[in-house]
């Protein structure tokens, strides 16, 4: 698992498309839905795997990422090259 942290300021358009293209999911945190320049940077890419979670505190925001995780489908291994 790799997760990444991007603080307001700290991407651009360009960035956050190659966040999305390259995540399987994309979680945007916020404590209400806003229309903002950080946060559309993601919020306004039409994509299933950007959901917003509004709940505040790190453990609520934790376990809203758990839930998510626990959900998706289970990938399958790949082969290690030889």
């Amino acid at each position: 698992m790799d997760v990444r942290i991007a603080l307001n300021g700290e991407r651009n358009g360009a960035q956050a498309a190659s966040d999305v293209e390259h995540s399987d999911l994309v979680i945007v945190w916020v404590s209400s839905e806003v229309d903002h320049t950080f946060t559309g940077l993601y919020t306004d890419i039409k994509d299933d795997k950007i959901v917003i979670c509004s709940p505040r505190g790190i453990s609520s925001m934790l376990n809203f990422a758990s839930e998510r995780v626990a959900a998706a489908p289970a990938l399958t291994p790949q082969p290690s090259p030889v």
